[in-house]
């Protein structure tokens, strides 16, 4: 069943929470996933640690320093990536 079939079609649904059941099952996730309410915290995100310190204290920084930290990164990444 197509997703744009789920959110339209109300027969036999006994209100919003069996298309919310039918936008997920069309989907393949569950209820949890669609409507972001499962509680748990994703891995995998971002950093953590220092690098989510430095990273959200760049982030603070005027636009034109964030470019050339960024091209400063960029290159220190780039060489150890090619060894």
């Amino acid at each position: 069943m197509e997703a744009a079939e789920c959110v339209g079609d109300t027969s036999g649904a006994t209100g919003g929470g069996a298309q919310v059941l039918l936008l997920a099952d069309a989907l393949n996730v569950s209820v949890e996933d669609l409507v972001g309410s499962n509680g748990t915290k994703k891995h995998g995100t971002g950093p953590t640690g220092k690098m989510k310190q430095l990273f959200e204290a760049a982030s603070r920084l005027p636009r034109s320093q964030q470019q050339k930290l960024a091209a400063v990164l960029e290159a220190f990444v780039n060489q150890h990536a090619a060894r």
